[in-house]
């Protein structure tokens, strides 16, 4: 079994946007979302998508910007 360099496991983000009336709206971003790149050898991914399909929201998340609704990153075996 290779090592993984980065593993991306059932992630989801779901935002929460709410009106100046008082209502709220919900976003998935993402959901569900799994992907694992291994260590060695090296590869070169590609997230592709429309406009709005989640590729922002997938980087902010690896970079540990914001945090995942549900699911886990780990990187060379750690937790980001």
């Amino acid at each position: 079994m290779s090592q993984m360099l980065l593993e991306i496991r059932n992630v989801t983000k779901i935002h929460t946007q709410r009106s100046l009336v008082g209502g709220k709206r919900t976003i998935i971003a993402s959901q569900d979302f799994t992907l694992g790149i291994p260590a060695h050898p090296a590869s070169v991914i590609t997230i592709a998508g429309e406009s709005g399909s989640g590729k922002t929201t997938l980087a902010n998340l690896v970079l540990g910007y914001i945090r995942p609704t549900a699911g886990q990153i780990v990187c060379e075996g750690h937790a980001i």
